[in-house]
């Protein structure tokens, strides 16, 4: 009783400390509290869809936890948020689960309570969009299956997460794994307990109408014309579900379409469709039909209206009438409808490309001989992808016109290369494409005389089949064409516009195979072209080309007409001088131009006819210099060299000197710039020199065309890439005409020199003029090289010791001792000495200007006369005189030392040979470590 009176009493006193407390405070004891409640988050004015978002979305789900399987699945759900933190769900499903041996296809319908867990765990009573939410997922689901014509139905319970990534306000991307219980009939596989676990994984993207819309006004369709468009598009197409397998043989479907936006939201589309679709036993369906569709524009309806938008997306749903037919001659008429997304990329104002997965649902009939649901209803799923061209109005479009400027007469030319398909047009040939479809390549240079009118010359060399028995034929066609862009006659004059479309036609000559006389041809195109840069453009060009019919030696054409569809898809290069003369008159200025360099690129080398066969590769190597005579123009000298795998006992090689006119492309559209990272060059040029082959030489001169690719990586060394074709003049390929056309690629270095005014410095020595320098090495000598086997019997050991003095800032003599120990077979090894001669120039102050005196980086060239003495055991001794030449690439290891490599080449009167030989000369080709010493 005690006890129970000092508890009541303590409860008292608190109550009253409260009371107190209380009225000591100003306000309430919550405001003072460590933890506030939590407030509920609420929408302003929340009504009904306010706050609407629709998605879709697959995945793969496995039933059951022994021996389970993967099967997949499709939803598309609709629902709304009451409150920033709780929401609701419809979702309907489809697909099939696999479990116990049982495959079940299965269909339903889902309700679902949302919770934002992200929201919850915001503070205050106003809730913000984050980049990243989580959701808490929890509900019911009732759905039918049917396993081997057993229908059931039944019922489920899940709960999952959703981690959902905003792309836009409007529009987002989730992931969604869920776990729960299903019933077993619809598992169709019975278990003790009446029902299997199931798990699932959902990706897809989705639409929400978010907290603010645009309120732009977009465009206006006063007129019938304006919101037309047309379009074109093809993609695969398949039966779905038929033979056991839910993505059936591949088919095809060609569609074109015609339609009006009326607003910024709705439009109706009326299209023409082709499609091919394979049923089981190899019956292809062949069907033609005509589509009725409602577009709606999703991210205007929830986004807002913003007609600037790059990509959108359009829902899609229609019907459709079709005429099918098959190998069987079973004609039915169809009814069908169907539904899809459209995504649409801004490609210009006007035109669109265009990616529209749907699927289509007819009855059974459209596929005669199968079905995809219990012989009621046939499903075709599609992915086509083309472009669509909408015509906005001339006030919705149009800039003010700029102006058109001609510097001179290179100004607006372009030169182009491209490659592509052709095929002859008849029936045969368009029904069986895969078999007469041939290659081409063409090349073309050409002019724009004014914003709208141009003219171009071109080449195309392709290979045509013209009968059933794989019959073909090689043809060159030389054509001029009249130039007609659309895109400014239509639009006006936009001097950076990034899409055009061009018409073509004109004549051509065209030669084949088996034919004295070149037949006369008009042909006539349609080129879309990007413009990527002002400088590059990647352009697509259906041409269609007609001549008389006895053009093929057999004619497929019934209409006395010959006609080829060709396609090409290629690169053009652009030479625009808008911003270029102010830029050049700059840099002329200045002389920042003023510059040479270095070149050592090494790579592969083929000839027509052979490009198939790897072992007919053959490396080739080149030593260039390179002397820029203006800010975008440059001449350079090449030696070049290379050598064949041994085809039989011997190999063909090729020793080549030559010069080459450079166009920088980039520095001619863009203005000079030495800091650009990237430069885009052009060439033209012509060698001369010597082939050997089959133990003969011959006379080899060539002329070649090609590009370089420039990466800076310093302020003096490049990464270089060049392609190239040359034509070799040899008379040893005057009955293989294709292979004089050789393709090369090489990569290499290129290391530039900015050229100053001569320094006064130059002309006198340097502080220490005097030079001595040691080095050994390694090299080939032809005494040996065809007699030995395997590159390491071939090599010799080579040793030097020269005196070198200067005599100014550039030039100086040298001389020197050198010997070679050259391998053969027999006793002993021959040895060369030789006693040299001559000229040294310090090379980087020859073309700089400047002395090199504190530069860490020394390059010299040698060129000498040499007195050559050949010996070897129990054979008579050999003088031969000989001129010599080498490069001397160095690096300062201290102030007067230098450690440096050199490669030199060596050429000996015949007569130095000790066993006898063909050649006229003989060589040596030698690579130097050594040490030099100033003093």
């Amino acid at each position: 009783m005690k006890t129970s009176l000092k508890n009541i009493a303590a409860v008292a006193i608190l109550l009253a400390y409260a009371a107190t407390a209380h009225a000591q405070l100003k306000g309430s004891a919550l405001n003072y509290m460590l933890q506030r409640p939590r407030v509920a988050k609420q929408y302003a004015d929340k009504k009904l869809f306010d706050h609407l978002f629709v998605d879709a979305g697959a995945g793969v789900n496995v039933m059951g936890y022994s021996h389970p399987e993967a099967g997949t699945f499709g939803q598309v759900n609709l629902g709304d948020w009451i409150t920033p933190e709780h929401g609701w769900r419809l979702g309907v499903n489809a697909g099939y689960a696999r479990t116990a041996g049982v495959k079940a296809k299965y269909a339903g319908l889902s309700i679902d309570y949302l919770m934002n867990i992200t929201s919850l765990g915001q503070r205050g009573a106003t809730y913000s969009a984050r980049a990243f939410e989580l959701y808490g997922i929890a509900g019911l689901d009732l759905a039918t299956s049917r396993h081997e014509g057993n229908a059931e139905y039944g019922m489920g319970a899940h709960i999952g997460l959703r981690g959902q990534v905003a792309l836009s306000p409007f529009t987002y991307f989730y992931i969604e794994p869920k776990i729960g219980l299903v019933s077993d009939r619809l598992s169709q596989a019975e278990t003790w307990h009446g029902y299997r676990p199931l798990a699932t994984t959902m990706v897809g993207l989705g639409y929400r109408l978010p907290e603010t819309r645009l309120t732009g006004t977009g465009n206006s369709y006063r007129r019938f014309i304006d919101g037309l468009f047309v379009g074109m598009a093809a993609g695969p197409a398949f039966l779905a579900n038929v033979d056991g397998k839910l993505v059936g043989d591949m088919g095809s479907r060609l569609t074109g379409s015609v339609g009006r936006w009326f607003d910024n939201y709705n439009a109706l589309r009326l299209s023409g469709n082709v499609s091919l679709v394979k049923q089981p036993g190899d019956n292809k369906v062949k069907a033609v039909g005509a589509q009725l569709d409602y577009l709606l524009n999703l991210h205007n309806a929830f986004g807002g209206i913003n007609p600037d938008r790059w990509f959108w997306v359009n829902g899609v749903a229609g019907v459709s009438y079709n005429y099918t037919t098959d190998k069987m001659h079973d004609h039915k008429h169809v009814l069908g409808a169907g539904a899809g997304l459209q995504a649409n990329v801004r490609m210009t104002r006007e035109l669109s490309l265009t990616v529209e997965p749907r699927v289509d649902f007819y009855s059974d009939n459209y596929a005669q001989h199968t079905t995809s649901f219990r012989k009621k209803m046939d499903v075709v799923p599609s992915v086509l992808a083309g472009l669509t061209y909408t015509y906005q109005g001339r006030k919705l479009t149009a800039k003010p016109t700029d102006t058109w400027h001609s510097l001179g007469w290179h100004d607006h030319t372009f030169v182009e290369g491209a490659i592509g398909a052709n095929v002859v047009v008849a029936r045969k040939p368009l029904t069986n494409m895969s078999s007469y479809l041939m290659p081409q390549a063409y090349i073309g240079v050409g002019k724009w005389y004014s914003p709208v009118s141009g003219a171009r010359l071109w080449a195309q060399v392709a290979k045509t089949q013209w009968s059933d028995n794989d019959d073909r034929y090689t043809h060159l066609t030389v054509g001029a064409d009249y130039l007609l862009n659309l895109t400014n006659a239509f639009y006006g004059y936009r001097r950076n516009r990034a899409f055009d479309f061009t018409a073509a036609m004109g004549v051509n000559l065209s030669k084949r195979e088996k034919s004295d006389m070149p037949y006369v041809g008009v042909d006539a195109a349609l080129r879309g072209t990007w413009h990527v840069s002002r400088l590059m453009a990647l352009f697509v060009e259906p041409r269609l080309m007609a001549y008389s019919s006895s053009y093929m030696p057999t004619s497929l054409s019934t209409t006395g007409v010959d006609l080829l569809a060709n396609v090409n898809v290629g690169m053009q290069f652009n030479m625009d001088g808008y911003e270029r003369s102010l830029a050049q008159r700059q840099v002329r200025d200045n002389g920042d131009w003023k510059r040479s360099s270095f070149t050592v690129a090494a790579g592969m080398t083929n000839r027509m006819g052979q490009l198939k066969t790897w072992k007919k590769y053959s490396p080739i190597a080149r030593l260039g210099y390179t002397q820029w005579f203006s800010p975008y123009m440059a001449w350079r000298g090449n030696l070049q060299g290379m050598v064949s795998r041994k085809e039989g006992k011997s190999r063909y090689a090729q020793a080549l000197a030559g010069a080459d006119l450079m166009l920088d492309l980039t520095a001619y559209t863009y203005g000079y710039d030495a800091s650009r990272p990237l430069a885009v060059r052009a060439l033209v040029g012509a060698n001369v020199g010597a082939d050997y082959g089959n133990h003969y030489y011959s006379f080899a001169p060539d002329v070649h065309v090609g590009g370089q690719l420039a990466m800076r990586l310093t302020d003096h060394i490049s990464l270089v890439a060049e392609p190239q074709v040359a034509y070799n003049l040899s008379a040893r390929f005057s009955n293989k005409r294709r292979q004089r056309i050789m393709p090369q690629l090489m990569v290499g270095l290129d290391y530039s020199l900015q050229r100053s005014h001569r320094n006064a410095d130059l002309d006198e020595a340097p502080e220490h003029p005097n030079v001595v320098s040691v080095s050994l090495g390694t090299g080939v000598n032809s005494e040996n090289f065809g007699e030995r086997r395997g590159l390491g019997q071939r090599l010799s050991f080579v040793a030097d010791m020269s005196y070198g003095r200067w005599l100014d800032g550039v030039n100086g003599v040298h001389a020197g001792l050198s010997n070679s120990v050259i391998q053969r077979n027999g006793k002993g090894n021959e040895s060369i000495t030789s006693l040299h001669a001559g000229y040294m120039m310090n090379i980087k102050s020859a073309v700089t200007g400047e002395s090199t005196a504190d530069h860490t980086f020394q390059l010299t060239g040698i060129a000498a006369a040499s007195l050559n003495i050949a010996s070897w055991k129990n054979h008579d001794t050999k003088v031969a005189p000989g001129l010599m030449g080498a490069v001397q690439a160095g690096v300062m290891v201290a102030p007067n030392v230098e450690l440096y490599l050199e490669p030199s080449a060596t050429v000996f009167a015949k007569k130095i040979a000790l066993t006898p030989k063909n050649h006229p000369v003989e060589g040596e080709l030698k690579l130097s470590l050594g040490t030099k010493v100033n003093f």
